[in-house]
């Protein structure tokens, strides 16, 4: 008789990065693995680095669930060819990237990840591209800021195209992660929905059932209830639904 186990529920923080081991607070995979620190944690209001208030406290901005619905909204700026060193990065993300404006590639994006700022570099004959999107950029609304401070007002951080490339290089390495995650888990757990819960049958692998039709017809057929088999669904749709119950993410 197969057992059923509810699949372990995570949520995916930033947090600010502690080399060289996560801090012992922070939520793990579902592989039991830690979940990767943030890396765009600490900035400052002109170069998106370290900001201390006169308190001492150091100015952070944490940002918790699906990266990509809490970053500034727009569509005209986006990355590509991200390339991120977890093992260089410190105090802020290691990466490269392509910098692409209203679907034209207008600079090369660098950050070494010892804290420094983003460095971006405009592409051959892209100088005027680069200052439109940096202006674009500036006349996007400001980004909240949390000092730590309970009972304090809210603070903000006027957006910037170097602050705006950190938040989506943050975004597309989380999205890389997760997608990761979820690829291991549905490749070796059969994984279903019933009663509002994402469950799993403890010892079978997907890859390893020969027939899946029959299999999971036969697993329908002994529940007293509907369920949902994430195999049997569009990997976009699966991917979704399994966001919905790990990460705690709701769809829109």
């Amino acid at each position: 008789m197969p057992m059923y186990r509810q699949q372990p529920a995570a949520r995916v923080s930033r947090l600010p990065r502690v080399p060289p081991v996560p801090p012992t607070s922070s939520p793990r995979h579902l592989t039991g693995e830690r979940c990767p620190p943030g890396h765009r944690c600490l900035f400052s209001p002109t170069h998106g680095m370290a900001a201390t208030s006169r308190r001492g406290h150091v100015a952070t901005r944490s940002i918790s669930g699906l990266p990509m619905d809490n970053i500034t909204k727009q569509d005209r700026i986006t990355l590509k060819n991200l390339k991120v060193a977890d093992f260089a990065s410190e105090e802020t993300m290691c990466f490269s990237a392509t910098v692409v404006f209203d679907g034209t590639p207008i600079a090369e994006a660098r950050n070494d990840g010892h804290g420094g700022s983003t460095f971006l570099h405009a592409l051959n004959g892209k100088a005027a591209l680069l200052a439109q999107a940096e202006a674009f950029a500036k006349g996007l609304p400001p980004a909240p800021l949390d000092l730590g401070q309970e009972g304090e007002a809210p603070h903000y951080i006027d957006m910037t195209l170097d602050f705006l490339v950190d938040e989506l290089a943050d975004a597309m390495h989380a999205e890389r992660k997760v997608r990761a995650a979820f690829n291991r888990d549905i490749g070796n757990k059969v994984l279903f929905i019933k009663d509002g819960k994402l469950l799993f049958i403890k010892g079978i692998k997907l890859k390893a059932i020969a027939d899946c039709k029959a299999y999971f017809g036969s697993l329908r057929a002994r529940q007293a209830q509907p369920i949902v088999i994430l195999a049997e669904l569009p990997p976009e749709q699966a991917f979704d639904l399994w966001k919905q119950h790990v990460l705690g993410d709701k769809p829109d």
